[in-house]
């Protein structure tokens, strides 16, 4: 009987400690989350409006369409922007050698040029620099020109040998059928009507044909007649007596400032002049007084240094190249300047 009573003790025991942790998880489970709003305010309260009316928006309003994009940005200097210069090229029998030396340094130096205005000797050596694609070209087509093609002497073999038809037949072969329109930069040649002081400028037509009548001078390559030259057919020259510098017809152009390269100062035709025509030597002094009127008109006049070469030494034609690039060199910040383009050391 006592035993029994334990064992009633035991089991009531036991219920009463089920019961007591039922109870204990139910009140746990049923006591409500506290939400934000029932915590204490702590800090300036914020009116909510929960209304159908929306909230207010500070600042300005949103602007009708796309959102105007950022402007770019840019980094670095700001963009050169250069202007080619036109080069004035002008007589000067062997002397002219120094405008193939120009148009090296030039190009060398990226100065672009932008057009070429010319008479005689800066005639085909602009002529050949417009119609060629690179320096390179231009170099193999100008070396073909040897003295004999344009220099006449007065001993009677040579006289034959250095016919005009052969100094044809090689500007047929350097230009062929190209039109001065077809030139790869704007590309003028100036002639004068014989007999006269009347000059016309040449911009179409065959480039064989004008520069054959521009490298035609007195007593070495005569004149030949052009149809288009003038209002009626005239036989033309070089203008190199009357307009060795037409620095007027450059300007008209109107692409960039103008250059002169001068290569007729200080030298008299002394050397050598017993197997030259005098009439050669006459128009080499004439052209020398022509022309100071349209030189005051150039932006930049450059005169490479030529003392101790006369303009008939065709033989010197690779020191005649030196000089007229070393012209350029020495005039390279002001060439520079002229084109837009910063000097070297602001690069």
């Amino acid at each position: 009987m006592e035993a029994h009573s334990r064992l009633n003790l035991r089991y009531k025991t036991r219920w009463t400690i089920a019961f007591t942790l039922a109870l204990a998880i139910a009140g746990c489970s049923s006591t409500a989350k506290r939400t934000s709003s029932d915590l204490p305010a702590t800090g300036p309260q914020v009116e909510v409006n929960s209304g159908s009316e929306s909230s207010e928006v500070m600042g300005p309003p949103e602007p009708y369409g796309p959102n105007t994009p950022e402007p770019a940005q840019n980094y670095g200097p700001d963009p050169v922007i250069t202007k080619p210069i036109v080069l004035v090229l002008g007589p000067g029998l062997a002397r002219g050698f120094a405008y193939a030396g120009v148009l090296h340094a030039l190009n060398e130096a990226k100065i672009p040029v932008g057009a070429i205005v010319s008479t005689e000797m800066g005639a085909l050596i602009g002529g050949l620099y417009v119609s060629n694609p690179t320096i390179n070209s231009f170099d193999w087509a100008l070396m073909k020109f040897k003295d004999e093609h344009l220099l006449k002497k007065k001993k009677f073999f040579a006289a034959v040998l250095n016919s005009d038809s052969k100094l044809e037949d090689l500007l047929s072969q350097s230009f062929g059928q190209k039109d001065m329109s077809e030139a790869r930069i704007p590309f003028r040649v100036v002639v004068q009507k014989v007999g006269t002081q009347e000059s016309k400028t040449l911009r179409q037509g065959s480039i064989v044909q004008a520069v054959r009548g521009a490298l035609a001078t007195p007593g070495n390559v005569k004149p030949i007649r052009l149809e288009d030259a003038f209002a009626e057919q005239g036989t033309v020259m070089t203008s190199g007596t009357s307009r060795p510098f037409p620095v007027a017809e450059a300007k008209q152009l109107d692409i960039g400032k103008v250059v002169v390269i001068n290569v007729l100062k200080s030298s008299t035709p002394t050397k050598n002049v017993k197997d030259i025509d005098p009439a050669l030597v006459t128009y080499i002094t004439a052209a020398q007084k022509a022309g100071w009127d349209d030189l005051k008109e150039a932006d930049l006049v450059i005169e490479p240094d030529l003392k101790g070469i006369e303009f008939f030494d065709y033989q010197k034609r690779n020191e005649i190249f030196f000089r007229g690039k070393k012209a350029i060199m020495d005039h390279e910040d002001e060439l520079r300047n002229l084109a837009g383009i910063p000097a070297k050391g602001n690069s």
